[in-house]
């Protein structure tokens, strides 16, 4: 049987410098080193999304039956309130390449549980895209950093059942990553 999840939320929040580490701040230079905005500053989120999820063992009955699927699309908005509109930003240690806009985030997930201690193998994959004017902000193709490219981590998954209660899950994580130079960044 397939359940639809649908969600929506939001979240507010500001950051701080503590030593070495910025919190949160303007990627006015592209370098990934933020100009602090140490509590001077609000970033807003707001998303909304469903999942659907699919067991096989649901409909054809059996230990060995489950094939299962699971896919999450996430339309989020997220603003900084001392960025401009063209003005990338960073906030929670990222890499500092947000803009005020909108991004489409996306999870699937397709795997197989059977009655063993390795209960569960699957794959896991995850994606992130800007959407609106960021995207067309200085692609790829224009000889730009890449507004337009699309963040994909792939990777295994494999779920352990210790006990009834308790399980031990194990991730492997591949993330593709732009290729640019220096005259490239923030082009």
């Amino acid at each position: 049987i397939a359940i639809l999840n649908v969600y929506a939320g939001t979240m507010f929040g500001t950051g701080w410098d503590i030593g070495l580490f910025n919190g949160m701040g303007l990627n006015t230079d592209g370098s990934g080193v933020p100009e602090s905005s140490s509590l001077r500053g609000l970033v807003v989120k707001l998303w909304i999304g469903g999942a659907l999820q699919f067991d096989l063992g649901a409909v054809v009955p059996g230990e060995w039956t489950h094939l299962v699927a699971f896919v999450r699309p996430k339309l989020q908005y997220a603003c900084f309130s001392r960025a401009e509109k063209r003005e990338a930003w960073m906030f929670e240690a990222d890499s500092g390449e947000n803009f005020n806009g909108f991004e489409l985030l996306c999870t699937y997930f397709l795997g197989y549980q059977m009655p063993l201690i390795l209960d569960t193998v699957g794959v896991l994959l995850e994606t992130r895209q800007n959407l609106g004017y960021v995207k067309d902000l200085s692609t790829m193709n224009s000889g730009g950093w890449g507004s337009d490219f699309v963040w994909i981590t792939i990777g295994p998954v494999f779920n352990f059942a210790l006990s009834e209660k308790s399980s031990l899950s194990v991730l492997i994580q591949f993330r593709r990553g732009r290729l640019y130079d220096e005259p490239d960044i923030f082009a």
